[in-house]
Protein backbone atom coordinates (compact mmCIF):
# COMPACT_ATOMS: atom_id res chain seq x y z
CA UNK A 1 0.00 0.00 0.00
CA UNK A 2 1.09 3.41 -0.99
CA UNK A 3 0.21 6.79 0.14
CA UNK A 4 -3.72 7.53 0.37
CA UNK A 5 -5.36 10.77 -0.41
CA UNK A 6 -8.64 12.54 0.03
CA UNK A 7 -9.51 14.72 -2.76
CA UNK A 8 -12.52 16.62 -4.07
CA UNK A 9 -11.55 15.48 -7.76
CA UNK A 10 -9.04 13.05 -9.93
CA UNK A 11 -6.66 14.69 -12.91
CA UNK A 12 -4.62 12.30 -15.17
CA UNK A 13 -2.24 15.70 -14.23
CA UNK A 14 -1.60 13.76 -11.02
CA UNK A 15 -0.14 10.65 -12.84
CA UNK A 16 3.68 11.89 -13.21
CA UNK A 17 3.79 10.14 -16.82
CA UNK A 18 6.32 11.26 -19.61
CA UNK A 19 5.73 10.41 -22.95
CA UNK A 20 5.83 6.90 -23.99
CA UNK A 21 5.03 5.73 -20.50
CA UNK A 22 1.42 3.82 -19.37
CA UNK A 23 -0.28 3.83 -16.05
CA UNK A 24 -3.00 1.24 -14.55
CA UNK A 25 -5.65 2.90 -12.70
CA UNK A 26 -8.37 0.72 -10.80
CA UNK A 27 -11.64 2.89 -10.23
CA UNK A 28 -14.34 2.17 -7.97
CA UNK A 29 -18.07 4.20 -7.42
CA UNK A 30 -18.97 3.42 -4.25
CA UNK A 31 -21.61 4.00 -2.23
CA UNK A 32 -21.25 6.50 0.53
CA UNK A 33 -21.38 4.05 3.76
CA UNK A 34 -18.38 1.68 2.02
CA UNK A 35 -16.28 4.98 1.05
CA UNK A 36 -16.43 6.31 4.43
CA UNK A 37 -15.55 2.87 5.91
CA UNK A 38 -12.50 2.57 3.05
CA UNK A 39 -11.40 6.15 4.33
CA UNK A 40 -11.83 5.83 8.31
CA UNK A 41 -9.22 2.27 7.67
CA UNK A 42 -6.92 4.39 5.93
CA UNK A 43 -7.09 7.67 8.72
CA UNK A 44 -6.45 4.97 11.13
CA UNK A 45 -3.81 2.55 9.58
CA UNK A 46 -1.58 4.66 7.42
CA UNK A 47 -2.97 8.64 7.54
CA UNK A 48 -4.79 10.43 4.82
CA UNK A 49 -3.62 13.28 3.05
CA UNK A 50 -6.52 15.39 2.50
CA UNK A 51 -6.19 17.45 -0.55
CA UNK A 52 -9.69 19.05 -0.32
CA UNK A 53 -9.68 22.91 -0.92
CA UNK A 54 -13.05 23.93 -0.76
CA UNK A 55 -13.99 24.31 3.50
CA UNK A 56 -17.99 23.24 2.28
CA UNK A 57 -16.90 19.71 1.09
CA UNK A 58 -14.56 19.08 3.32
CA UNK A 59 -17.00 20.02 6.47
CA UNK A 60 -19.04 17.84 4.70
CA UNK A 61 -16.78 14.71 4.73
CA UNK A 62 -16.04 15.26 8.40
CA UNK A 63 -19.83 15.22 9.55
CA UNK A 64 -20.34 12.22 7.04
CA UNK A 65 -17.44 10.29 9.13
CA UNK A 66 -19.17 11.24 12.55
CA UNK A 67 -22.68 10.87 11.14
CA UNK A 68 -21.92 7.35 10.02
CA UNK A 69 -20.40 7.06 13.85
CA UNK A 70 -16.83 6.27 12.15
CA UNK A 71 -15.17 8.14 14.42
CA UNK A 72 -15.78 10.39 17.43
CA UNK A 73 -13.81 13.49 15.65
CA UNK A 74 -11.76 13.06 12.55
CA UNK A 75 -8.72 15.35 13.95
CA UNK A 76 -6.74 14.26 11.98
CA UNK A 77 -8.12 15.02 8.69
CA UNK A 78 -6.81 18.64 8.38
CA UNK A 79 -7.51 19.31 4.36
CA UNK A 80 -6.03 22.25 2.35
CA UNK A 81 -6.16 22.36 -1.53
CA UNK A 82 -3.04 21.22 -3.20
CA UNK A 83 -0.93 19.31 -6.02
CA UNK A 84 -0.81 15.22 -5.85
CA UNK A 85 1.22 13.72 -7.72
CA UNK A 86 0.26 9.56 -7.28
CA UNK A 87 2.88 7.15 -7.46
CA UNK A 88 1.84 3.39 -7.89
CA UNK A 89 0.11 1.59 -5.15
CA UNK A 90 -1.22 5.11 -3.64
CA UNK A 91 -4.93 5.29 -3.77
CA UNK A 92 -7.20 8.70 -4.04
CA UNK A 93 -10.90 8.84 -2.15
CA UNK A 94 -12.65 11.23 -4.22
CA UNK A 95 -15.58 12.68 -3.44
CA UNK A 96 -17.42 15.20 -6.40
CA UNK A 97 -20.87 16.14 -7.61
CA UNK A 98 -22.22 14.03 -10.33
CA UNK A 99 -23.40 17.68 -12.13
CA UNK A 100 -21.66 19.91 -14.06
CA UNK A 101 -21.52 23.35 -12.46
CA UNK A 102 -21.32 26.66 -13.87
CA UNK A 103 -17.34 27.51 -14.75
CA UNK A 104 -15.71 29.05 -11.62
CA UNK A 105 -18.67 28.09 -9.22
CA UNK A 106 -17.94 27.15 -6.03
CA UNK A 107 -20.75 25.73 -3.46
CA UNK A 108 -20.97 25.94 0.26
CA UNK A 109 -21.48 23.80 2.66
CA UNK A 110 -25.28 23.70 1.80
CA UNK A 111 -25.03 23.32 -1.42
CA UNK A 112 -23.08 20.62 -1.05
CA UNK A 113 -25.82 18.85 1.69
CA UNK A 114 -28.16 19.67 -0.84
CA UNK A 115 -26.47 17.54 -3.67
CA UNK A 116 -25.65 14.89 -1.41
CA UNK A 117 -29.59 14.29 -0.45
CA UNK A 118 -30.77 14.60 -4.20
CA UNK A 119 -28.03 11.56 -4.10
CA UNK A 120 -25.93 14.02 -7.01
CA UNK A 121 -22.83 13.36 -5.05
CA UNK A 122 -20.57 10.76 -6.47
CA UNK A 123 -18.04 9.00 -3.91
CA UNK A 124 -14.87 7.37 -6.03
CA UNK A 125 -11.98 5.34 -5.05
CA UNK A 126 -8.63 5.39 -7.34
CA UNK A 127 -5.88 2.84 -7.26
CA UNK A 128 -3.06 3.62 -9.46
CA UNK A 129 -2.14 -0.25 -10.28
CA UNK A 130 -4.22 -3.19 -11.68
CA UNK A 131 -7.02 -4.02 -10.33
Amino acid sequence: MGRVYLANAFSLNMLPLSEEQVAQLCVARENAEKWLEGLHYHLKTVGVDCAIGHAGTARLVRYLLEMFAIVDEPAGLVCERKMITLEPHDVVYVIQPRVRLPEGRILDYDEIVQLLRQDKLAFYAVYYGPC
